[in-house]
């Protein structure tokens, strides 16, 4: 059975060009580096946007988590959109790649912009959901069949 050449071009692309063997160089290089440090106990400080775990306070500019989304995930989206854009002739596995990229970072812009409210009142809901389900298993496992199943919360996910 004969594999058609679509599938074979897909899984196997051409032989790379000198850009795209020097990005992978420097980037297995910087992972390479960082997995060293990490070993030798030079910890990578983790913060998305501010350095809030560092003591010494810095007068710089400060910037907010949802511009700081934004400002991630808006070019990447705008560089997708244009590069299906700018290259329509090209082959399905281009334009498998830009699209799927395109609608990841489409998302998470619509995300940032619509879903998110930044405001740390998510924790206490989503708590008091999974603690009235775990709640409720409880008393069901504990009675089995006397528990009613047709029980109302006087105040939802609170009693």
């Amino acid at each position: 059975m004969a594999i058609p050449s679509i599938f074979l071009n897909f899984l196997f692309p051409p032989p790379p060009s000198l850009f795209v063997t020097t990005m992978s160089v420097i980037g297995i290089s910087s992972l390479a580096n960082a997995g060293f440090m990490e070993i030798k106990g030079k910890h990578m400080q983790y913060s998305k946007f501010l350095n809030e775990g560092v003591a010494k306070k810095e007068n710089g500019a400060k910037l907010s988590s949802r511009n700081g989304m934004l400002l991630a995930y808006t070019p990447a989206f705008v560089v997708g959109l244009s590069s299906l854009l700018a290259f329509p002739d090209q082959d399905l596995r281009f334009l498998l790649l830009a699209s799927s990229l395109t609608v990841h970072f489409l998302k998470r812009v619509l995300e940032v912009l619509f879903l998110h409210k930044y405001s740390g009142s998510m924790g206490t809901i989503c708590y008091l959901m999974g603690r009235s389900y775990a709640t409720r298993e409880w008393y069901i496992s504990k009675f089995g069949d006397k528990f009613p199943k047709d029980v109302k919360a006087f105040i939802p996910y609170v009693f």
